[in-house]
């Protein structure tokens, strides 16, 4: 058996992590075709939530990647006017 040196552990470790990120990435962009309930504006679309804890809910998403760190802001308070 041939030994693994610690920069090939990382790369492989590094790529398998990245992999994982972008998987869960793309389950807000690409959301199931069965779990969008509909385009709500030009920058969000309701979700079902596949995983709910409270019943009865939907999500509000934005079409494009946001860091769910930052603050509201007009397009997202316009989403729900529709």
């Amino acid at each position: 058996m041939a030994a693994i040196s610690q920069s090939e552990l990382r790369k492989t470790y590094n790529a398998n992590e990245n992999r994982k990120r972008l998987n869960r990435i793309s389950i807000h962009f690409y959301p199931e075709p069965s779990l969008t309930v509909s385009e709500l504006s030009p920058t969000h679309i309701a979700v079902l939530n596949k995983f709910n804890v409270v019943n009865h809910h939907l999500l509000i998403v934005t079409s494009k990647f946001e860091s769910q760190e930052r603050l509201l802001n007009e397009c997202d308070v316009d989403a729900f006017k529709y």
